[in-house]
Formats: C-alpha cells, structure tokens, sequence
C-alpha cells in the first residue's frame, strides 16, 4: 500500500480521535479551561485540518502512482505535522511569537510545500 495512503488512514484515525475533544470543546469548555486549554478554536483547528490533510493524502497516495520517496515522506511530514502544531497554541497561546516555535512550523509548511511542488512537476513532465 503506497505510503501517502497508510499515513492518511493513520491520520485520519487520530482525526476521528480529536472528534472527541470537539465534543468537550462545545459540550465542556469549562473542563478545558481547567486543564490548560486557552484556544478552544485551536483544538477545531487542528481537527478539521487532520480530517482534510488526510483526506487529501488517501486521494493522492491512490490516484498517483509510483510517487517519489522523499516527494511522499515531505508531504506525509507535513500534513500530520502542520495539524498537530496548532495543538500546543491551544494551551500556549503564546508560543505563536516565540522564535524556535516560528522557526520550526516555517520549516514544517516549507517542506510540505517543496513536496507538493515538486509533486505536481513530477506530474506536468
């Protein structure tokens, strides 16, 4: 099974898991707010862009084949990557400003964007 696709069925499953923190983010916000959480919105975040850079990892990892090694580690990286780093603005909204923070999630979407550019020039020549 080709890479882009197990990574988006196991993200999909951790999407499908953080459906259940949507249920305390409307249902118990007070709960959240007890364990640290100061960005609810960054918790649907993080689940609606799992659910969608999932999705669009199934799609892709079926429709193109044979997809180049590093092209489906870069974009596989990312899309699990990017979601799950909206999780610790959540609790540290702060963070956002933080140098090392920035530096790191500029290097998570410079990543995926060089996987999915050169996925896509792959598929023009």
């Amino acid at each position: 099974m080709p890479l882009l696709v197990i990574v988006g069925i196991a993200e999909l499953v951790v999407a499908v898991l953080s459906g259940w923190l949507m249920v305390v983010v409307v249902r118990a916000p007070t709960a959240l707010r007890r364990v640290g959480v100061r960005q609810r919105s960054r918790i649907r975040q993080a689940h609606l862009d799992l659910v969608m850079m999932g999705v669009i990892q199934v799609a892709v990892g079926t429709a193109v084949r044979p997809l180049t090694l590093w092209v489906a580690l870069a974009i596989a990286f990312g899309s699990v990557a990017q979601p799950l780093g909206f999780l610790p603005l959540a609790l540290r909204p702060h963070l956002a400003r933080n140098p090392t923070f920035q530096l790191l999630a500029a290097a998570v979407f410079t990543t995926t964007t060089v996987g999915w550019i050169v996925l896509a020039a792959e598929l023009i020549t």
